[in-house]
């Protein structure tokens, strides 16, 4: 609400513009063939996608204004001098932080080493769950990146008066299924690279060559057979069959190698907020517990040492984010 307040005081209202821009199609090509072409191709060809860029849009536009105008503000006196300790000099000093790459490059992955030796010191497949808990905690709710699976509040599908957990399948960095399972030539150059970023990962982390070669490998075995498991975009397009209400015995009976109560405990949730639960694909549920079963624990701590560090990487050392940009080029 502050920085709201404070972009509404120092930034002037933009001129308010309608319509259709006719520079920004392209009337060589007809818009029976190649509708996108025709109605973004001349800002297509006015925008390449730059060099330290894996996509731009007109989002990205949007986004930069917004960012040219958070940065006018977050270093202007009434933040950068207000009080210590204000909630003014709170978002300077937060923004600093973000900002000051010499710092971050000279604390590496410092900031993450709490958890690491948490996981490293993983000896039973009972403590997973609380290890998936700390994940899911420094992730984004909405960035669907948790490990295992995804976990979040809804209104429940069958008494919309409440609001209840909901589990749904997840646990895997890439997009889409397809990117694990399919056999075309764009999916497998996708594997590839993908594999080359965990590789890269796991040496900046490091690990040995040999030993980022073998995490690399386990956590794409992992994230197969979750994929595997999952249900294709249009199965997901069904509500009644991806509605599953239950209870705590009706998890442990899908997972019951899976230590929910200690998962729930983790995220500060207690018995009474998590009586009743909407799984949304109870058979990739099923899946991950026969994978709990089968995947050596060495596996397991690699994979959560990936989805702790993915996605990270412009609050990491640069190498980190060189090597997903360099993913996100062939994705």
């Amino acid at each position: 609400m502050l920085l709201a307040t404070l972009l509404g005081a120092a930034v002037p209202d933009a001129p308010a513009a309608v319509g259709v821009a006719p520079e920004n199609l392209d009337p060589k090509v007809s818009p029976a063939t190649d509708f996108y072409r025709f109605a973004n191709g001349g800002w297509l060809a006015r925008n390449p996608v730059p060099p330290d860029r894996s996509y731009y849009g007109v989002d990205t536009e949007v986004q930069q204004r917004d960012e040219v105008r958070l940065q006018a503000i977050l270093e202007s006196p009434q933040v950068a001098d207000a009080p210590a300790g204000s909630e003014r000099r709170k978002l300077g000093d937060f923004y600093a932080a973000c900002t000051d790459l010499d710092g971050i490059e000279a604390g590496g992955v410092a900031a993450l080493r709490p958890i690491f030796t948490q996981i490293a010191a993983l000896s039973a497949p009972q403590g997973l769950a609380a290890l998936a808990a700390a994940g899911a905690r420094l992730r984004s709710p909405d960035d669907g990146i948790a490990p295992l699976f995804a976990f979040y509040s809804e209104q429940d599908p069958r008494d919309a008066r409440r609001v209840i957990g909901s589990l749904s399948q997840g646990g895997t960095a890439l997009s889409s299924r397809d990117y694990y399972l399919a056999a075309d030539p764009a999916s497998r150059a996708v594997r590839s690279a993908y594999l080359r970023l965990l590789r890269a990962t796991f040496g900046l982390l490091g690990d040995v060559a040999a030993s980022a070669t073998r995490e690399a490998a386990a956590v794409l075995e992992i994230e197969t057979q979750l994929a595997r498991a999952s249900l294709t975009p249009d199965a997901l397009r069904d509500p009644v069959a991806n509605t599953h209400p239950m209870g705590p015995a009706g998890l442990a009976a899908l997972a019951p190698h899976f230590a929910w109560g200690a998962y729930f405990a983790s995220l500060g949730l207690s018995p009474a907020r998590v009586a009743r639960v909407d799984v949304g694909q109870p058979e990739t549920l099923a899946a991950l517990d026969r994978l709990i079963v089968r995947e050596p624990l060495s596996a397991w701590k690699s994979y959560l040492r990936w989805h702790v560090v993915y996605g990270r990487g412009s609050a990491l050392p640069q190498g980190f984010a060189r090597a997903q940009l360099a993913f996100y080029r062939v994705l």
